[in-house]
């Protein structure tokens, strides 16, 4: 099983900041974006998917991996926009459906996502969970594997 740095080892580090270190391997056409802190405010959140949407414009990516094993707080808000605004535009923009999402350790934080999933399903009917390939992973090597 390989660990997290031989995963990461031949990616190019496209960005870092306090919030996120965002990653690029050309040869499996992946994005990582790994969070560094255990929250990240809405906005912030927000700028720094704005860049990754920027990343993926200039480069063939299939598939983006969210880590976000780091954070401690889930933001409710972040994850509607997320959900409707930014997958859906990266998927009309560049046709990218594949996610994959590394969830931290906690079950406070996966009973969050569960709840947030369903009240995006409840509060905006047009948006199809189906229509995108996410999964959740433990490992990123599980991750690139899927």
């Amino acid at each position: 099983m390989k660990n997290d740095l031989d995963i990461l080892k031949d990616a190019e580090l496209l960005f870092t900041n306090k919030y996120m270190n965002v990653f690029f391997d050309n040869k499996n056409e992946v994005i990582f974006c790994i969070a560094n802190i255990d929250f990240i405010p809405e906005e912030d959140f927000k700028l720094v998917f704005a860049r990754v949407a920027q990343e993926i414009d200039k480069k063939t990516i299939k598939k983006l991996i969210f880590d976000k094993r780091n954070l401690k707080i889930f933001d409710q808000p972040s994850m509607v926009w997320y959900h409707i605004v930014w997958k859906a535009t990266v998927k009309a923009k560049n046709g990218m459906i594949t996610h994959r999402k590394l969830l931290p350790n906690n079950p406070d934080f996966h009973l969050s996502v569960d709840i947030g999933k369903a009240h995006i399903q409840l509060t905006n009917p047009d948006f199809d969970f189906a229509d995108f390939d996410i999964q959740y992973v433990d490992t990123l090597e599980d991750a690139l594997a899927r």
